[in-house]
This record gives C-alpha cells, sequence and structure tokens, in this order.
C-alpha cells in the first residue's frame, strides 16, 4: 500500500493501460472528445495554476529551453537511428522501426509532460512553456 501511494500516478497508468488492453471498447469511443478537449483543457488548468511571473521566467529561460528542445529534438532523435539500425538486422518488423524512428522525432506530449512534472514535484511552468514550444517546432523540425 505504502509502494501505490508514493508512486500513484505509474500504477495508475499501467493500471489504464492493462484495462485498455482488455476492454479497448470505452476507450474506443470517447476518443475525439478525448483527442479535442483533453489537451485543451489541461493547457487551460495548467495555465491557470501557474502565476504569470513563473511562466514569464520559464519562457525567457533561453538556456533551459535550449537544452531541452536540443535533447528532445535532436540528440533523442540521434541516439534513436543507430539502435534502430541495429535492430533492422533483427526479425523485427520494418513496419514496427518506421514507427520508432518517427516516434522518437516526436516532441513529447503536453499532458505528459505536466502530469509527470507535477507528479515529480517539478518545475511545472518550465514543463508547460517547453511542451508548447516543442509542439510548434516539432511541426517544422
Amino acid at each position: 500500500a505504502a509502494f501505490v501511494d508514493r508512486n500513484f500516478f505509474v500504477c495508475g497508468m499501467v493500471a489504464s493501460v492493462a484495462v485498455a488492453g482488455l476492454s479497448p471498447g470505452p476507450g474506443q469511443a470517447c476518443e475525439k472528445f478525448v483527442g479535442r478537449y483533453a489537451v485543451a483543457t489541461i493547457f487551460v488548468l495548467s495555465g491557470l495554476g501557474l502565476k504569470l511571473a513563473e511562466l514569464k521566467k520559464a519562457a525567457t529561460n533561453t538556456k533551459l529551453n535550449l537544452y531541452t528542445q536540443g535533447a528532445n529534438l535532436l540528440a533523442f532523435p540521434a541516439l534513436a537511428l543507430p539502435v534502430i539500425s541495429l535492430l533492422r538486422k533483427t526479425s523485427l518488423d520494418s513496419r514496427l522501426l518506421d514507427g520508432l524512428l518517427v516516434t522518437s522525432c516526436l516532441p513529447t506530449t503536453v499532458n505528459m509532460c505536466v502530469a509527470l512534472t507535477q507528479a515529480s514535484d517539478g518545475d511545472v511552468a518550465a514543463a508547460l512553456t517547453n511542451a508548447v514550444i516543442g509542439n510548434l517546432l516539432g511541426v517544422v523540425v
């Protein structure tokens, strides 16, 4: 019980994936609603919970933002490419490996950035700022 209390978010994610694997119907039924409104709701709630000064400080922290975007949009794909190239020599389906390669180039999702940062008592303003920057840059990078 103490382990679950300390790691409730991760345990909840694992339980959600397990339930979705056993019964995907309910999740598929609400997919369009969640896709349209959940991210916007997370932005609004996260933004309302932060002070403007915190957001400004996070947005103007050039060093942190450059490191974060460099890691997410350059370093991670550069590290994934040789690993995926090695995996191409195995019996893994090439479509799976193509998907992993594409996924390694995508920016992080807003909901996971904010949720995991909040769960770890991290800098939510910096996470939110970098999620927004990453998703805007991800369109062109």
